[in-house]
């Protein structure tokens, strides 16, 4: 065995000694090495680049969506809402929301409901119509009879006989006309129109 080692050895010295030399690679050859390493190397990027998107895919296919819907609630009688029969619904300039129904007028602050009805001025409890003026007075239609305004906290008759006569309505309209003036639209159950002016120095004006 040392034997062979020893002759394996010398026939590597008498190699050198000769003066033969190891074939040394070209150029051409450490390019197409390189180039081999780098297709290599993004292979492997590549690789790696399909995998992650595979596995991101897979995981919002078994991960549950859910859209922007917006919550809403349904209000009843039994949550504080003057009737589930709702004629009209507005939102004044302070955000309160109120609420014509058939059994009374009701103001939703965004937690609970207060309740308006005759024994607090109004001149019916089945209100028909609602309408908010320039200054933030409330307009209060009556089915039968005729119109309530909610002003400075509180509720009076605005108008409830035109000619000497009740009237009812089904919807009012506000039209602001002159700086001193704003002017109600009551349209009748039989499709009659009134209208209402209020003026700051003669009051109000039928016709």
């Amino acid at each position: 065995m040392l034997k062979m080692c020893l002759l394996e050895v010398i026939s590597k010295m008498e190699g050198h000694c000769d003066g033969t030399k190891r074939p040394k690679r070209s150029f051409d050859e450490k390019k197409t090495r390189l180039l081999r390493q780098r297709t290599v190397r993004t292979d492997n990027g590549l690789g790696f680049l399909k995998w992650l998107v595979l596995t991101i895919i897979s995981f919002l296919q078994y991960t549950p969506l859910y859209s922007q819907t917006p919550s809403y609630y349904h209000y009843t009688s039994s949550d504080g809402l003057a009737s589930s029969t709702v004629y009209n619904i507005i939102q004044d300039r302070s955000g309160f929301i109120w609420f014509a129904t058939i059994n009374g007028m009701s103001k939703f602050d965004g937690k609970r409901f207060t309740t308006f009805r005759t024994n607090d001025g109004l001149n019916s409890n089945s209100i028909i119509s609602l309408v908010e003026g320039e200054n933030g007075e409330l307009y209060i239609g009556n089915y039968e009879k005729g119109i309530n305004v909610l002003r400075n906290g509180r509720i009076e008759n605005y108008c409830s006989e035109i000619d000497g006569k009740s009237f009812a309505l089904s919807y009012l309209l506000l039209v602001p006309s002159e700086k001193n003036e704003q002017k109600l639209y009551a349209y009748r159950n039989w499709g009659g129109i009134n209208s209402i002016s209020e003026n700051k120095s003669f009051g109000l004006i039928t016709t």
